[in-house]
């Protein structure tokens, strides 16, 4: 356990050291600082969960929504970094920055995350975690009374496979199920098998409206969690070394009021 604890530390501090040693360098030395392995051999994977509207998903074999805008306003555009935009089931998604297939998602760094990403310290929107009920369930009126993650203890609750942010949440609930979309888990919320589905607040209510089940499926009026959404990059990523500089352009572009107006499209 000792031994355990030690080598926790260690990754952290050595983490933590990359981090600074990151916001230190000066603008000058980003090129000069990158290893010869991180020339552009290719060109940077970013992914994204989909489809996820209005933020990430395929149109007629194009990838497209606000997060793809952002991102390539940010990376290519403006920062001129050679980026292609690619869309997975999120699972996947993540799995892929993980293993090092791909580069960099954007998402809330949770402590599952922290093990394999290096997050940006600017962030790009503000996530809100939210519990979504059936509106035929027996228990309508009781639900509308609950204001905190714990009023949600003796309920089964569930979310949708891929997203850490809310199994992180839930980590120490005890009735916890999986859902492997959220489609799936509107079926298990209308046919009374679990009470709450608890996810994100915006792609949940895009995903209700496209299933048209607007008048069946409804957030609840609390807020379970709120969570900065960045740039995570895969630890052995070379576009990490181009962090000090994407934060740099997230502040102007929050500035100039580019990045909502991206997300709005």
């Amino acid at each position: 356990m000792a031994h355990h604890t030690l080598l926790n530390q260690t990754t952290d501090v050595s983490r933590i050291g990359r981090r600074l040693a990151l916001r230190c360098l000066p603008l000058g030395l980003w090129s000069l600082w990158r290893p010869a392995s991180a020339q552009n051999e290719r060109p940077f994977i970013f992914v994204y969960g989909d489809p996820l509207p209005p933020l990430s998903y395929t149109e007629n074999g194009v990838l497209k929504g606000g997060s793809v805008r952002v991102i390539d306003e940010l990376l290519n555009k403006r920062l001129k970094l050679s980026v292609t935009h690619q869309g997975f089931p999120w699972a996947r998604a993540q799995a892929m920055v993980r293993s090092g297939d791909a580069d960099a998602l954007l998402g809330a760094y949770t402590p599952e995350r922290a093990g394999y990403t290096v997050p940006t310290e600017e962030w790009l929107r503000q996530a809100r975690l939210g519990a979504f009920v059936s509106a035929r369930n027996p228990q309508w009126a009781s639900f509308q009374k609950l204001s905190s993650l714990s009023d949600l203890a003796p309920l089964k609750l569930a979310y949708v496979l891929g997203n850490e942010w809310a199994q992180s949440v839930l980590a120490d609930h005890r009735n916890l199920h999986s859902s492997p979309t959220r489609e799936a888990a509107f079926r298990l919320l209308l046919a009374g098998r679990i009470d709450a589905l608890v996810d994100v607040e915006v792609p949940t209510n895009m995903a209700i409206s496209a299933s048209g089940l607007e008048s069946e499926v409804k957030m609840l009026p609390v807020t379970l969690a709120t969570e900065e959404v960045k740039i995570c990059v895969g630890n052995h990523s070379p576009l990490v070394a181009h962090i000090p500089a994407i934060d740099q352009t997230i502040r102007a572009m929050r500035k100039e009021g580019v990045i909502s107006r991206l997300f709005k499209g």
